[in-house]
């Protein structure tokens, strides 16, 4: 079966560096400097869209990672940009980073999304990797703020503390999504540094997740909660499950916490086994989302779902050994080839059979970046 996962691989390598790089290096960026905030399906830059931290750290990461595996040295020049983007204009001398910049680079909204904050460290700890030391301080300095200032005894914080955006909607004070993508740059900033601190942030956020984000009753993560973690909605995001599926096990492999590891490898495979029977459309693509209990969920195929439908199947199939996970992986894989990737560089935000959400028009936006469908090649790869 290796040889099927290798050939996965090939073809998305393929597309990583013959599509999906090439248009962030040459019709992403902007002349003046940065990456543009917004560029439509059709490839029309908006003129004036705000830059995001959300996607100029996924761009770092991406960079930085494709550096790191690939040694192309353009991809260390691209990784450079971004560093000295994010580190000249979104961050916060007196701590974090802003959330958004406008066109000019000046400072657009002065919130601090933890969401946001978790993503720099991502990216600084990956830019780090990729450069032997370089940048490292950052990511120290990143860590310390989200464990200052985003973090209570209950759990990590949507925003930094004394946000106003906490005061106006404290029911959703504690999310998954934010949890899941800050045990991500904990699991990467722990490859480069070890300290009974970062091991203890680890350690924490995969309690948090098998004792409180998995649903009790079924192997789903729930997705907003009370401050005192009582789930507020029952309904299924099945890329967020896959992705987890495998982002979790990583995180206790990297750790090396044997039970947490072996508690880890159960879930994975009970999480994809149910996306597979419960979110999985004819076509082989990962639904976006259902209600808890209902029938078929509504056609709605986002790419990033596809990018971890692939992974999070592959991770599945090796710790199994059971071919229907490497299956369900080759039809993901098809179905994105026909339907996501963008002849004209990177992938459409929806399959061209799905109805539009939100981040349809856009091949590039806030969320919609080369850091799913990048992470998955270069994932994919290190797995063969």
């Amino acid at each position: 079966m290796n040889e099927t996962i290798s050939m996965i691989s090939g073809k998305m390598m393929r597309d990583l560096t013959e599509n999906i790089l090439p248009f962030w290096m040459h019709k992403a960026t902007d002349p003046v400097g940065g990456w543009h905030g917004e560029i439509l399906r059709d490839g029309t830059v908006v003129p004036g869209a705000k830059r995001s931290l959300i996607l100029n750290a996924r761009i770092l990461w991406t960079f930085s990672a494709a550096y790191r595996v690939l040694k192309r040295p353009e991809y260390l020049e691209a990784a450079r940009r971004a560093f000295d983007y994010i580190t000249t204009r979104f961050l916060d001398p007196s701590g974090g980073a802003y959330n958004k910049l406008n066109a000019d680079g000046s400072v657009a909204e002065h919130t601090k999304f933890t969401y946001a904050q978790g993503f720099t460290l991502y990216a600084f700890s990956e830019y780090a990797r990729a450069t032997g030391g370089e940048g490292i301080e950052l990511a120290d300095r990143m860590f310390g703020y989200i464990e200052r200032e985003c973090k209570t005894d209950a759990g990590y914080l949507e925003f930094a503390k004394g946000s106003p955006e906490l005061e106006s909607d404290p029911g959703k004070m504690l999310t998954m999504n934010t949890h899941l993508h800050i045990i991500e740059p904990v699991t990467n900033y722990l490859r480069i540094r070890r300290t009974p601190q970062i091991e203890a942030a680890s350690r924490n956020l995969l309690r948090i997740f098998f004792d409180r984000i998995i649903s009790g009753d079924c192997p789903h993560f729930d997705l907003f909660f009370t401050p005192d973690w009582q789930p507020l909605v029952h309904e299924n995001s099945y890329g967020h499950d896959i992705e987890g599926s495998w982002l979790l096990f990583e995180a206790a492999e990297v750790l090396g916490d044997a039970e947490l590891l072996a508690q880890a490898k159960t879930t994975a495979l009970a999480m994809a086994e149910a996306v597979l029977t419960e979110g999985i459309a004819a076509s082989g693509a990962v639904y976006d989302h259902g209600v808890r209990g209902a029938d078929t969920p509504e056609p709605l195929f986002v790419w990033w779902g596809q990018a971890e439908g692939i992974v999070g199947f592959i991770n599945a199939y090796q710790l199994s050994g059971d071919k229907k996970y490497l299956d369900a992986a080759i039809r993901c894989w098809d179905y994105t080839a026909e339907k996501i990737i963008n002849p004209g560089g990177e992938w459409f935000a929806t399959g061209t059979d799905s109805i539009d959400d939100e981040n349809t028009p856009y091949l590039v936006d806030a969320w919609k970046c080369p850091y799913h469908n990048g992470r998955a090649a270069l994932e994919v790869l290190d797995r063969i």
